[in-house]
């Protein structure tokens, strides 16, 4: 989320201060079967996939401490969010 405004110009977030920003899902396919359900997964980690986020704002290589992370969901009349999936039909 730092890198939201570019990567040239990352900003630290401001904690309880709310932020829209779309997310990218990678292509994916799957079959799902009547009674299936989808779960979503939100974490401001996923090391070593991506950059270490210490949740500090501190530069990673120069990092002494880390805290702990939150991510929230909002869902309602004021902040509302969606998920949008393609959907191929089966043969």
């Amino acid at each position: 989320m730092k890198y939201m405004t570019g990567w040239d110009n990352p900003q630290v977030l401001s904690p309880g201060k709310l932020y829209h920003q779309p997310i990218e899902v990678r292509p994916f396919a799957h079959e799902f079967a009547k009674g299936h359900r989808l779960g979503i997964v939100l974490r401001s980690e996923w090391f070593p996939g991506y950059e270490r986020n210490l949740n500090t704002g501190e530069p990673t290589k120069d990092a002494t401490r880390i805290e702990i992370g939150e991510q929230r969901v909002f869902h309602d009349p004021t902040h509302a969010s969606s998920l949008h999936l393609w959907q191929i039909q089966a043969k």
